[in-house]
């Protein structure tokens, strides 16, 4: 007999073909990987009794051959890797560390006590700073990044709302202190004094002209773009209106040590690891600084970029 029981039975809608959608249709029992079908019970006696080794707690039903060609799953179910052989993963990597979720709930979320104090009305999200928060925030603070991709239905199922319960505690530990923000920004720009570091920027004349921000904080960004010109770690290139390009550029992007390429989208920041498309990155930008000019040449843009604000 099949039965579903103290919650530890939730269903994920597969697919129907039902314009109703309420029958038929088919279902996964996310604990098991079970397909339910829900159709037409069969009560016809000449079918009935062909039918083989039916029990009491059984019953049949029919339902559309294409829904099961179009919604039954067609591969077995891969086998699943205990967390505990993964978590290395996410203490050993260089850059970042994904969780893609898109199950509807997860067997060892129902199973841990945290589950049941939730179905309780407790509060589950101020939980300890356990280990894996305490990995989290020594990543963070070495400038890696964690992410996590979870889709979910609507509505939301009794797992999804569980996940989405827990995970304050997840950022519960996050400074937002601004004075604490702040002198970690100083900290940062201190690394363009060091002696044997080594910056190099390029931007194009058209952004020092467009107010993305309060004219007083352009103007300070200006004076702090011009004063940078001639530090010995800090090569800063601008490239004019009119330029001649060899490619015109599409987004802008970071170049770290030639490790890694940061790209950022309208949608999306991408950190880009492999050699191949570092070094084309890297070609990128110097056909880029080819149109670029540098010491008294750029201040004069920058000076005139700071000029046009003045009197806008």
């Amino acid at each position: 007999m099949f039965s579903l029981r103290g919650g530890q039975g939730a269903l994920r809608f597969l697919g129907t073909t039902s314009d109703g959608g309420d029958c038929p249709t088919l279902y996964e029992v996310e604990q098991t990987r079970d397909i339910l079908v829900q159709g037409d019970k069969v009560t016809d006696p000449e079918l009935l009794v062909k039918l083989r080794g039916l029990k009491e707690s059984e019953t049949f039903v029919v339902v559309p051959r294409d829904l099961l060609t179009r919604f039954a799953p067609r591969t077995e179910a891969s086998a699943v890797v205990p967390f505990a052989e993964a978590t290395h993963l996410f203490r050993d990597f260089k850059h970042t560390a994904w969780r893609l979720e898109t199950r509807g709930g997860y067997a060892s979320d129902r199973n841990s006590p945290k589950w049941q104090r939730w179905q309780a009305g407790e509060d589950v999200a101020a939980e300890p700073f356990d280990e894996w928060r305490l990995n989290v925030q020594r990543a963070t603070e070495e400038g890696r990044r964690f992410e996590r991709v979870r889709i979910v239905d609507d509505p939301l199922t009794e797992g999804q709302q569980f996940l989405l319960t827990t995970a304050r505690s997840n950022v519960r530990q996050v400074p937002r202190d601004i004075e604490d923000a702040v002198r970690a920004r100083i900290r940062r720009q201190e690394a363009l004094y060091e002696s044997g570091r080594r910056f190099r920027f390029l931007v194009w004349e058209g952004a020092l002209h467009v107010p993305t921000c309060p004219r007083e904080v352009m103007a300070s960004q200006l004076d702090r773009l011009a004063g940078l010109i001639g530090l010995d770690t800090i090569e800063l290139g601008v490239i004019p209106f009119g330029a001649q390009l060899r490619r015109a550029p599409t987004h802008g992007f970071w170049i770290y040590d030639q490790r890694l390429v940061i790209v950022e989208t309208v949608s999306t920041e991408m950190w880009l690891v492999d050699e191949e498309t570092i070094q084309l990155y890297g070609r990128a930008w110097e056909w880029l600084a080819e149109a670029a000019v540098q010491g008294q040449h750029a201040r004069r843009l920058i000076g005139r970029a700071r000029a046009a604000l003045d009197h806008s």
